[in-house]
């Protein structure tokens, strides 16, 4: 549910960016601002949210970012200054920052090995199930109601579910995330020192999470422009646009639990193989959006975004866990905040480079060409990332001596 509603809201800014331009009289690239500018809330918090969650709970950060993100939405409703958006997004990024950890932290927790690969697919469907609704209802809503009414309905979508997840989720925060007394543990700042340092000596770790941001740049580039290419480029009315978005992330919803299922049960927990599949589908995909043309029939225009969708939105759950094995379950957590920092460099810069491109080229054929082609070479690159073998964590070998 965090996943869903928070997404919702980040998300919002792709159905929704023709009104947007138009509301706060801004440019292609401002919307891929706009879209950046969660992340940097994001990348504040992400590298000490993860070790925060580590030492408070789940439950508490459940709650809380729904909550933000809910209140978040319904100030970007009440304004039309471009500037006070950047803010309210800004924050919206600070929540989701802590949504990965939290939830991660609890995957690592219940589930054995074998079956996290399907449990975080699961798990991470509440993104792309989030970003479709926004695609499917928001263009909608806000055609017949105003875009203003769209943003509330994202604010009391995201408060219902803080409410839901302070109700439902179990409160074992206590005796399982939290630093027990009497065991002489050292200061948080010295731990948090201690954590990071064990990470970045981690090279798997670091490559995967750099890797992992040129899988971002495919995911909130097409998130960003999407509807908007469809509407300028390829002369799709704006609700098929909205329609064709939601046809992907569907695609995405779906494809992230086959990925898990393929990664447990076809590759017996090994996540890098999935990786490199997913690297080549999104490469597809892209190439496929480069070249859509108006004269083609719907059905297959679905079906290339659909294999867009399945690429790009369906890697983070399969990449999230892996880093979080390499780490160890002790680190699950930090594993993920820091993971996520070193990894949304994609989501900061590709938005607006991707913007950038096609107001200074007017081409986005050039644009989704360049980035199959980094797509490509990441998905290359993920051979020299050493993963945990056939079922085999790394957790004892986080531990002291190990």
């Amino acid at each position: 549910m965090p996943h869903f509603s928070v997404s919702l809201g980040l998300s919002s800014i792709g159905p929704l960016a023709p009104f947007l331009q138009e509301a706060f009289q801004i440019s292609r690239a401002q919307i891929g601002v706009l879209s950046s500018v969660q992340s940097v809330g994001s990348i504040a918090m992400a590298t000490v949210s993860g070790s925060i969650v580590e030492r408070f709970g789940i439950r508490s950060w459940i709650f809380l970012s729904q909550a933000a993100a809910g209140i978040c939405a319904f100030f970007i409703a009440c304004t039309s200054s471009f500037t006070l958006g950047m803010v309210f997004f800004l924050v919206m990024g600070f929540a989701f920052s802590f949504v990965n950890p939290a939830t991660t932290k609890a995957i690592i927790i219940f589930f054995p090995h074998v079956r996290r690969g399907t449990a975080i697919a699961i798990k991470q469907c509440g993104v792309p199930a989030g970003v479709l609704l926004a695609a499917a209802l928001l263009p909608a809503l806000a055609i017949f109601a105003g875009w203003e009414k769209s943003m509330l309905a994202v604010a009391l979508i995201a408060v219902l579910g803080a409410v839901g997840g302070w109700l439902l989720y179990p409160d074992r925060d206590d005796h399982l995330f939290a630093v027990k007394a009497g065991k002489n543990e050292p200061s948080g700042r010295h731990d948090l020192r201690k954590d990071f340092g064990r990470l970045l000596r981690n090279k798997d770790f670091l490559l995967t999470s750099v890797l992992q941001g040129v899988f971002n740049l495919g995911q909130f580039v097409i998130r960003a422009y999407l509807v908007l290419y469809l509407v300028e480029a390829v002369g799709c009315p704006v609700l098929f646009a909205g329609f064709t978005m939601a046809v992907m992330q569907f695609s995405g919803v779906v494809s992230r639990i086959i990925w898990g299922l393929i990664a447990d049960y076809l590759f017996a927990g090994r996540r890098i193989p999935v990786l490199q599949i997913i690297g080549l589908v999104t490469v597809a995909g892209l190439v496929g959006l480069a070249f859509l043309d108006p004269a083609m029939p719907a059905w297959v225009i679905w079906l290339i975004v659909a294999t867009a969708g399945a690429g790009s939105e369906g890697f983070p759950g399969t990449a999230i866990l892996l880093r979080a094995e390499l780490a160890g379950k002790d680190l699950a957590a930090t594993s993920t905040g820091l993971g996520m920092a070193i990894a949304f460099w994609g989501v900061l810069f590709g938005p607006p480079f991707f913007g950038f491109v096609v107001d200074t080229i007017h081409s986005y054929q050039f644009a989704w060409l360049t980035l199959a082609v980094i797509t490509l070479a990441a998905t290359v690159l993920l051979r020299f990332v050493h993963e945990p073998g056939h079922g085999v964590t790394l957790e004892r070998q986080a531990l002291p001596g190990g």
